[in-house]
């Protein structure tokens, strides 16, 4: 039998955002020791964010839910998973069966999460529910209703063309420590200590770099704006 002293390292992938950062979560039975970037994933290459890092706080949060609660006259009471889906199946029948129309919520982690993305679309069938709502309703519908005007597909986003980038301005973000959500297939371009480190350096124009932790970044900007500049637009 295996100490209860002893670790084990798993290969993951975290499911906070687009870039699906790959993690090295290392475990001691049910408590995680440690989070860390997988050097060999093959688009994030070690690096991530302190959110992957942060999940651990997650998984040990003390208020995180684990059954169901149910609001009440007298607040919220916990009941079991029988009741809930249960109770659930009923509303949203009666739902139906007065015309209304039901809708589903989806939000993180679920939305990407490669177990569940692959089966929200049938449960979705199985409800016979046309309306889906995520996170991205709250805070990135403007967005992506531009995307489908303009390219026709609201999941169409740009993606910054770095291999032909003559110079670029960055503000508020380190791609040397962590991947840009949905940017991080072009965020490998910005790897250091590889043949793939930013192949606009060729071109004579290197990035200006402007951060909270100018000294990381010196060696790849040409350029180093203070720390805390303000830019202002009219």
């Amino acid at each position: 039998m295996a100490s209860e002293s002893a670790t084990s390292i798993h290969a993951r992938t975290c499911h906070l955002c687009e870039a699906n950062c790959g993690v090295l979560v290392e475990v001691q039975g049910r408590k995680t020791v440690s989070i860390r970037g997988n050097p060999d994933h093959v688009l994030s290459r070690g690096h991530i964010c302190p959110k992957a890092t942060a999940l651990a706080d997650l998984q040990d949060d003390p208020d995180r839910l684990r059954r169901p609660i149910k609001r009440t006259a007298d607040g919220w009471q916990e009941i079991d998973w029988e009741t809930a889906f249960a109770e659930i199946g009923a509303r949203m029948a009666g739902i139906i069966a007065s015309g209304g129309q039901p809708a589903l919520y989806m939000g993180n982690p679920n939305a990407h999460n490669y177990a569940t993305g692959t089966q929200t679309g049938v449960l979705r069938k199985a409800l016979g529910v046309r309306t889906l709502y995520s996170a991205s309703t709250l805070d990135q519908i403007p967005h992506q209703l531009v995307q489908m005007w303009m390219y026709g597909h609201n999941a169409l986003f740009p993606i910054p063309d770095v291999d032909r980038t003559h110079f670029m301005l960055i503000i508020g973000g380190n791609p040397l420590a962590s991947n840009g959500s949905a940017r991080s297939a072009s965020s490998r371009f910005f790897t250091s200590g590889t043949v793939q480190t930013l192949p606009l350096l060729a071109s004579g124009l290197p990035p200006m770099i402007s951060m909270k932790r100018v000294r990381s970044t010196s060696g790849i900007g040409n350029s180093a704006l203070c720390p805390y500049i303000h830019i202002w637009t009219s």
